[in-house]
């Protein structure tokens, strides 16, 4: 009997310790937040679509654009379309087009191209004179392109009396072989272009002034915006 007795006190005394914790929980008054509005907030607050809306809560800054401006980033536009590829007249295939390439198939300026990436090396060398009976020579140069970045492959031009004469003609051949010239057809438009496209085409200063309201930094938002348009590029066979 005693044994018995002692187990029921020891489960009323359980009892009401859950009791007690379970009013002193009831008994703290709620704190209320003093937490600033969020972006979903500030702009749930305007009139938006529910896409918009879900599109800040989600942090996402392509859907403060207006429906047309995000329309730009499913299909690619003509204005960029007509930039694929390097277009060359006549003998317009000099060494400031054949540098013109690499910007655009290693999408970087020209300031930062290295050895690495394709040097040119001239050499003196002779040249047969045409229409001569005697086998008469003049010195001149040839030169050879390396291009490490593509292929790890070299172009040899033909002999000049000058220098920029034998350049010019390594490059002719360069855009003569029949790979360059399938990559140059399909060429990405230069970065630069891409860039100036983006941030003065698709997002005027109206846009600008959106994105930065709700928290956006303008240069990373014209990045991956980009970079976008670049994945539609390369989903149309571009190269780089």
């Amino acid at each position: 009997q005693t044994s018995e007795s002692t187990g029921a006190q020891e489960r009323n005394f359980e009892v009401e310790k859950c009791e007690v914790k379970e009013e002193s929980f009831q008994d703290v008054p709620e704190v209320e937040s003093s937490k600033t509005p969020s972006q979903y907030e500030v702009f749930q607050s305007s009139n938006s679509t529910k896409a918009q809306v879900e599109a800040i809560e989600s942090n996402h800054w392509k859907n403060v654009l207006t429906e047309k401006q995000r329309a730009e980033f499913r299909t690619l536009p003509d204005s960029v379309r007509c930039e694929i590829g390097l277009k060359l007249k006549g003998s317009d295939r000099g060494k400031e087009r054949f540098v013109q390439f690499f910007e655009r198939y290693l999408q970087r300026d020209r300031q930062t191209h290295s050895e690495s990436d394709y040097y040119f090396e001239t050499k003196p060398a002779q040249m047969q004179m045409t229409g001569s009976s005697t086998g008469y020579k003049v010195n001149g140069f040839q030169t050879r392109i390396c291009t490490s970045a593509l292929y790890n492959r070299s172009f040899v031009g033909t002999v000049f009396t000058n220098k920029e004469g034998a350049e010019n003609s390594a490059c002719l051949i360069f855009f003569l072989d029949e790979e360059v010239s399938r990559i140059k057809e399909k060429l990405v438009p230069a970065s630069k272009k891409v860039q100036l496209y983006v941030a003065n085409k698709i997002f005027g200063s109206e846009t600008k002034k959106r994105l930065v309201e709700h928290g956006f930094i303008l240069k990373t938002v014209i990045e991956e915006a980009k970079q976008e348009l670049f994945s539609l590029l390369r989903a149309e066979g571009c190269r780089s």
